[in-house]
């Protein structure tokens, strides 16, 4: 029998069971020794129990002696061939007197020992889970927005009002539908202290100048060729123009040229830019020479007024083209400095007064296209 603890006992008086014929789904018990567990086998692996497990419970461990005429006998005697025994068992309650003999056999104690088997079960195969995405690289700070210039408003300009050929000339010329063109690779505004700096940043920044041009020449149907430009020592060089004294001029004899002195130094040794809108004021007498304007200048009235105009014109182109340079990155600083460099000119009586310079300069800075330096639309009062 089986107690609440699990553990074998013998079966009490009269309930030892007649050995009759194994009941259906009987399996032999396990031999000597042996133990099995209803859930694992010998091999450590699960098992599910047996459907007679359950319903028969714990059993005792069972001794088969094998033998050609042994066998099992219910009441526990065994009869061997030629030998007789009698082994008795005592039961609890049973009385062996019957049989005449007088004994005490002690109750045997079956035990099992019961080895606890922890056994890890087979990995569940898994995916391997995917490389985490690696952090993505940080966004760089935005650039900063380029510089804008104040809002600035000029006025309009007056339209033509002379019907006189010179003055058509100078009022309606196909030069001011021109836009300011964009200048790539000219050299950085700079400091310029000596001669040999002076003759390298020129000659750059008027090849960069005469190739912004010149397809805009092409274009107004204007002669589009690269004029020379010279140097000189001292105040005074002479040209195919005459003598002249000046720190640089434009002759527009032959086709035009450039001609620049060492006088030049006092200037751009202490402005950035003066270098640039040196060589942009002088190119901007060739485009009016290329407008036909120094062939008119004898049949139109104001002496020294029509010079003026001339010269202020030419500043005007010149700013015109600094604002459309690469080179010359625009920020705060390098704006406000604008006014000062153009109002820092010598009031000569030709060249225009410093507010007449500072005005139209920065017109041309603002401005798109070229009409926007039409001083000769303008009172007197506009060309000082």
């Amino acid at each position: 029998m089986s107690r609440p603890d699990g553990s074998w006992s013998a079966p009490g008086p009269g309930t030892i069971p007649s050995p009759g014929p194994p009941p259906p789904g009987f399996r032999p018990e396990p031999g000597p020794g042996t133990f099995q567990n209803s859930s694992f086998g010998f091999d450590g692996r699960f098992r599910q129990p047996s459907p007679h497990a359950a319903s028969h419970g714990w059993r005792a461990p069972q001794h088969h002696t094998r033998g050609t005429a042994a066998r099992r006998r219910g009441g526990g005697l065994l009869l061997g061939c030629g030998i007789a025994m009698v082994v008795l068992v005592v039961v609890p309650g049973l009385l062996l007197g019957l049989l005449g003999v007088s004994a005490v056999v002690s109750e045997p104690t079956a035990t099992t020992t019961v080895v606890a088997t922890t056994v890890a079960p087979e990995p569940t195969p898994t995916t391997p889970e995917p490389d985490p995405e690696p952090d993505p690289a940080p966004e760089p700070p935005p650039e900063p927005e380029p510089f804008q210039p104040p809002a600035r408003d000029f006025g309009e300009l007056p339209p033509p009002h002379s019907t006189d050929p010179a003055w058509v000339r100078v009022q309606q010329s196909d030069l001011y539908t021109a836009r300011f063109p964009v200048s790539e690779g000219c050299p950085e505004p700079a400091y310029v202290e000596d001669m040999a700096t002076l003759q390298e940043h020129t000659t750059a920044q008027l090849a960069c100048v005469q190739s912004a041009w010149g397809p805009v020449l092409d274009a107004l149907g204007l002669p589009s060729h690269e004029i020379p430009h010279h140097y000189y020592e001292g105040s005074t060089v002479s040209s195919p123009c005459g003598t002249s004294t000046a720190p640089a001029f434009y002759c527009s004899a032959g086709g035009g040229a450039i001609y620049l002195g060492e006088d030049l130094l006092l200037g751009t040794a202490y402005d950035p830019i003066w270098a640039k809108d040196l060589v942009g004021h002088e190119y901007g007498h060739h485009l009016q020479a290329l407008g036909g304007f120094y062939a008119v200048t004898g049949d139109l009235p104001g002496g020294d007024e029509v010079w003026r105009r001339l010269e202020i014109q030419a500043t005007c182109f010149s700013m015109g083209m600094l604002r459309k340079d690469r080179s010359h990155v625009l920020t705060q600083e390098s704006f406000d400095h604008l006014e000062p460099h153009l109002r820092s000119f010598l009031d000569d009586g030709i060249h225009g007064s410093k507010d007449s310079l500072a005005y139209w300069g920065m017109r041309g800075f603002y401005g798109d296209h070229a009409a926007e330096c039409n001083t000769w639309l303008v009172g007197s009062e506009w060309v000082r």
